[in-house]
């Protein structure tokens, strides 16, 4: 199956995500964390148009994936990557790789969400699950589905 078939849901996704936070402002963010927004919304752009996603070789369907087996980064260990924090997602692939975002030691994510001008629970949005690689794919009318 052709690789940008099988992207197709995590791009659209990533699109989606991103149009619905940009066109949200936090009332309580000041200058600086409204910069750092804008800043991680437009490295995810480039993220989802790069379509450098991880592939999810566990038999666990449509599970975040953190950083794949090929160093591949999911779109928030990407962001945290793309700001200088390598020693977090290293931290993060170690101990939580599978894991959602409400699952993740907030010790080791708090502090650089604090900072990214995202909530936690865009962060959340932001993370695609991923599909096996056996998973099959089918485009209908009703839109995209793993089954």
């Amino acid at each position: 199956m052709r690789r940008w078939l099988i992207d197709l849901p995590t791009r659209i996704h990533l699109w989606s995500a991103e149009l619905q936070i940009r066109h949200r402002s936090p009332s309580d963010a000041d200058a600086d964390a409204l910069q750092a927004r804008r800043d991680n919304l437009d490295v995810l752009r480039e993220y989802r148009k790069n379509r450098q996603y991880p592939r999810n070789d566990t038999e666990l369907p449509s599970t975040p994936y953190f950083v794949d087996t090929d160093g591949r980064h999911c779109a928030v260990a990407h962001l945290m990557r793309a700001s200088g924090h390598h020693d977090e997602v290293r931290r993060i692939a170690a101990t939580a790789n599978l894991a959602r975002i409400d699952a993740m030691d907030p010790v080791i994510l708090a502090p650089w969400a604090r900072r990214s001008g995202l909530s936690k629970r865009e962060l959340a949005r932001i993370q695609p699950t991923m599909p096996t690689r056996t998973s099959r794919f089918s485009a209908s009318c009703s839109g995209p589905r793993w089954y």
